[in-house]
């Protein structure tokens, strides 16, 4: 069997084992984060029936992590967890619509969740139009998928500021150096149990985009009403396994 080995830029190093036809086993991460000994992220990525107007695929993500200090007291500790189990659909042939439905089954709380529901229509002159359940264009780390991160999950700062996936509708438009994608989103519900909003966009500006080079910049921002409930931040600071630092 045959194993590549590739080394990013953050001493992360990645495994690529090629398995039967059509399962690929990721990634397998090995982080040497400042607050927690080494971790590993397996994952597996299964894209069965391909076509040119369905593909019917999956993400199965395993955890492992060992981890002290701020996270447990002082007190070494370690878990895992079968962080991501996903099956979607997607097209991208049928009239200029794109579709994607995702479903992610969560095996602690032995429940399920769509987390992506959503079609979006590219036959525009000036811009793109998505509606349903999808990321707000906050944070370029939070619209990145889970499979392309660096590290094992996303930053503190990308968990405890960005709103992820919510029901509405998107404007976008992409350019050789210039995208932007604007959308108005169901924020929270009031007492009354009428829905708020939120208007977030995000403006990303490329003057270098070559393979071997990139240099990218990029503004994002969200106007929600919370209906009169304060915000609050509960995260296990980038090791999920772990016990909540911030709550």
């Amino acid at each position: 069997m045959m194993t590549n080995f590739k080394k990013s830029i953050s001493n992360n190093f990645v495994l690529y084992l090629p398995l039967q036809r059509g399962l690929l086993v990721k990634r397998l991460l090995l982080s040497g984060l400042v607050f927690f000994l080494p971790s590993y992220c397996v994952a597996s990525e299964l894209n069965a029936f391909p076509s040119e107007s369905l593909k019917l695929g999956g993400v199965i993500m395993f955890d492992s992590s060992t981890f002290d200090g701020i996270y447990n007291e002082g007190k070494t500790a370690s878990d895992s967890e079968l962080r991501r189990a996903r099956i979607n659909m997607k097209s991208n042939k049928v009239r200029n619509l794109n579709l994607k439905f995702d479903v992610n089954f969560n095996d602690e709380e032995n429940s399920s969740e769509v987390k992506s529901a959503y079609i979006q229509y590219k036959g525009g002159t000036y811009f793109d139009v998505t509606m349903g359940k999808f990321k707000e264009p906050i944070s370029l780390q939070n619209s990145t998928s889970s499979k392309s991160l660096v590290a094992m999950e996303r930053s503190l700062v990308t968990e405890a500021f960005s709103p992820g996936r919510s029901y509405g509708v998107a404007l976008s438009a992409t350019s050789k150096n210039l995208s932007w994608q604007a959308g108005l989103f169901k924020a929270n519900e009031n007492q009354e149990g009428r829905d708020t909003y939120a208007v977030s966009a995000r403006l990303a500006f490329t003057p270098i985009h070559q393979v071997e080079q990139l240099l990218h910049f990029g503004l994002s921002g969200s106007v929600r009403d919370y209906a009169g409930m304060e915000y609050e931040i509960k995260n296990s600071a980038e090791v999920n396994t772990a016990n909540k630092v911030l709550n």
